[in-house]
């Protein structure tokens, strides 16, 4: 089994213009998010007052967001603007852009750099995923609690765990009362 179970409460938390981020994983894992030397990161970040907060100018990456908690008012200047609600939209565009955005809250980050792509999604009922086509595939438990199958092994994950697959065929999620954000890539 190819996997990597991410505690919510063994990641590290950093500070940025508007408040706090806490990366979830870096690849490959020797990478720097400060030396911006990732193929992809992913993160939860807070926003701390409900005043535009810039992005951090991320040009190279496209950036996957999705909010957890709270709603905010983003903005792309020059490109558009969009309300985003939790667990409804997902922005997907050039870490490059002049962007920020306001209101108290949790969002989920996906960054990708170079060839590396990647793909959110919202999970709320029992599904199988496949890996077909992506290098890793990370859950990430936004709410409640979750169970994993990888072949034969059970895996929980609760509110704010993640756990990252490679080198899997796929697993089967169960959601009995849980939100679960999919993050499929491929580097």
């Amino acid at each position: 089994m190819a996997y990597t179970l991410i505690e919510g409460t063994a990641r590290t938390v950093s500070r940025w213009a508007g408040g706090s981020s806490s990366q979830i994983c870096i690849y490959p894992e020797t990478a720097q998010y400060q030396k911006r030397d990732f193929l992809f990161r992913v993160s939860t970040a807070t926003a701390d007052t409900d005043e535009p907060a810039p992005y951090t100018p991320l040009p190279g990456v496209t950036r996957h967001l999705l909010m957890l908690q709270g709603s905010a008012a983003v903005h792309h200047e020059g490109h558009y603007s969009l309300t985003m609600t939790p667990y409804r939209e997902i922005d997907v565009f050039d870490g490059g852009w002049d962007s920020s955005a306001a209101g108290k809250v949790q969002d989920f980050n996906l960054m990708c750099r170079g060839t590396c792509r990647g793909e959110l999604s919202v999970l709320t009922e029992d599904t199988v995923l496949s890996c077909d086509g992506w290098t890793h595939l990370l859950l990430y438990c936004g709410q409640g609690d979750a169970c994993v199958l990888v072949g034969d092994e059970s895996i929980s994950l609760k509110a704010e765990d993640a756990l990252l697959l490679t080198k899997e065929p796929g697993c089967r999620v169960m959601l009995p009362h849980a939100t679960v954000v999919c993050a499929k890539i491929t580097v």
